[in-house]
C-alpha cells in the first residue's frame, strides 16, 4: 500500500481542466476538471476528499467506460472514499461534477495498493467551454425538472454537451462555467456576476488566477444561454 500526496505523484497524472496543487493537495473547483492516471492494482485505490461550503460530487471513470461512471459525495470534513478495487492495468479519470459557485473540491492523499504507471498521453484535440447553466448542467439531474434545491446533489457535468461532444470527437475538454452569469448581466439582471468573474480563474472562490499557458484549445465554445426581454 502506497499514501502520496499530489505533489509527489503529479508526474505520474494528467490534469484535466483548470486544477492546482497546493501543499500536496490537489484543487478543482470548475465542472469536469480532475485527474486521470494509470496503475497497476492488486487492489484498492483510496482517495482523502472534502469540499469547501456546500457538499460536492465528482465521478470515477475506469477504463475510459463514461457509461459506467460511479458518482460520490463529499462535504466539509475530509473523509476517505474507496474509488477502485481492482486488479491489473487500468486507467482511473476522477472528476468534479457540479460547479463552482458553491464549493471547491479538495483532495488530500490518493492511496494505492498498487504502482502508478506512465500517465495517460493527452488527445491530439483540445476543446474549451465557456458558458452558464447549459454548459456546466445545472439542475440535469432533476427529477421533476424544477429548479433544484440543492443543484450540488442534482447536477452532474459529464451529461453535458461539452462532455459528449469530447467524448464523440475522442478530445481533451476544459470548462469555465457559472449558473446564471451572462456576459453583461447575470439571469436576474445583476451585473455583478457575470462571466469576467470566473473566465480567468482556476479557483473563483478562492481568487487563484488560471495560467492560460497550461492549455491551449484548438476550438473554443461559447454558451451564454438565453435573456427574455419584457416589452
Amino acid at each position: 500500500m502506497h499514501i502520496y500526496d499530489f505533489s509527489q505523484c503529479q508526474k505520474n497524472m494528467r490534469l484535466l481542466g483548470r486544477t492546482v496543487i497546493d501543499g500536496g493537495w490537489f484543487k478543482c473547483g470548475m465542472t469536469a476538471s480532475g485527474f486521470e492516471c494509470n496503475v497497476h492494482l492488486n487492489g484498492t485505490v483510496t482517495v482523502r476528499a472534502a469540499a469547501t461550503g456546500l457538499s460536492g460530487t465528482f465521478g470515477v471513470i475506469l477504463d475510459d467506460d463514461f457509461k459506467g461512471m460511479q458518482v460520490y459525495r463529499v462535504g466539509e470534513t475530509p473523509e476517505d472514499v474507496v474509488i477502485a478495487d481492482l486488479k491489473g492495468s487500468h486507467k482511473i479519470r476522477v472528476v468534479k461534477l457540479n460547479e463552482y459557485i458553491k464549493n471547491t473540491l479538495i483532495f488530500e492523499r490518493i492511496t494505492i495498493d498498487g504502482d502508478f504507471l506512465e500517465p495517460p498521453e493527452a488527445k491530439s484535440l483540445k476543446l474549451e467551454f465557456y458558458g452558464d447553466s447549459l454548459t456546466c448542467g445545472y439542475g440535469n439531474l432533476s427529477p421533476n425538472r424544477e429548479p433544484p434545491k440543492d443543484f450540488c446533489a442534482e447536477e452532474n457535468g459529464y451529461l453535458t454537451y461539452p462532455s459528449f461532444l469530447a467524448q464523440a470527437l475522442d478530445a481533451d475538454f476544459s470548462v469555465a462555467a457559472a449558473s446564471g452569469f451572462g456576459i453583461l448581466t447575470n439571469c436576474a439582471g445583476d451585473p455583478k456576476d457575470i462571466i469576467d468573474a470566473y473566465w480567468n480563474m482556476a479557483l473563483p472562490l478562492e481568487q487563484v488566477k488560471w495560467d492560460f499557458t497550461k492549455y491551449t484549445p484548438d476550438l473554443v465554445f461559447i454558451n451564454m444561454g438565453l435573456s427574455l426581454i419584457h416589452i
